[in-house]
């Protein structure tokens, strides 16, 4: 049996209304997850610094806080050379927002010093990547499953926004954490984005509008071509629609 389609349009067909949400953030509860190397990784998030040599980055499906995963990752050898960035981009479009962001997250042991969640807000429009806020939200410190909550504010003088999940260097192998069941509220618009929640996607150009198998609208910021949405799924670009498939 194929997968349902779902059909998105432009915001020139089809208007926004009150109905539709907002939605930024991917595979929020790791729920969603692709096959690599003989393991399963969350859909959507990557290992932007860091190797597999000394990393490990794998969704564990054994003792999530909830839901199908949680995403975990596991110093492998002594010594680490590199620092572990587990990260995703989020939409440009909450830069200069002030945001409420939640998680659940559980250490091996207390390693709050050395490894965090983070939001990374960053200039990339001159080329290269110009810091402009690491806002360090929380530190792993509990062996048990225990959730967070921060209000930040992103600054405006930016034009990328990154949620990661910070691993320092020289860390003794078998540090492992966890993380699961990210909620972000944005206090500027009052939209909560959760896991369950339908994905979204990357802002490109034009708003544009979802329509999913069951019905339901999704107000996108943009959409890019290729942006993985889930295991399987792929945007391609046609004239005046595209097409998840």
């Amino acid at each position: 049996m194929g997968l349902p389609a779902v059909l998105l349009f432009t915001g020139l067909l089809c208007p926004t209304s009150r109905a539709e949400v907002p939605v930024p953030l991917l595979n929020p509860g790791f729920d969603s997850t692709v096959t690599v190397g003989g393991k399963l990784v969350p859909a959507v998030w990557r290992m932007s610094v860091g190797d597999t040599n000394s990393y490990d980055f794998a969704c564990d499906t054994d003792n999530p806080q909830s839901g199908a995963g949680a995403l975990r990752v596991r110093v492998k050898v002594d010594g680490t050379t590199s620092c572990c960035h587990i990260d995703q981009r989020l939409a440009d479009t909450l830069v200069g927002h002030r945001l409420r962001v939640k998680a659940w997250q559980k250490a091996g042991s207390d390693i709050s010093n050395n490894a965090q969640f983070v939001i990374q807000v960053a200039d990339t429009r001159q080329g290269g990547w110009r810091q402009v806020q690491w806002l360090n939200l929380s530190g792993f410190r509990s062996t048990e499953w225990t959730q967070f909550e921060r209000d930040i504010d992103l600054s405006s003088d930016a034009n990328r926004v990154v949620m990661t999940i910070y691993v320092k260097p020289n860390q003794p192998a078998g540090t492992t954490v966890w993380v699961d069941a990210i909620e972000v509220i944005d206090l500027s618009t009052g939209v909560v984005y959760h896991p369950g929640r339908m994905a979204g996607a990357r802002v490109s150009s034009a708003p544009l509008t979802v329509y999913a198998a069951d019905g339901r609208r999704v107000s996108v910021p943009g959409l890019s071509a290729e942006r993985v949405l889930a295991p399987g799924l792929r945007v391609t670009q046609g004239a005046t629609a595209l097409r998840v498939r």
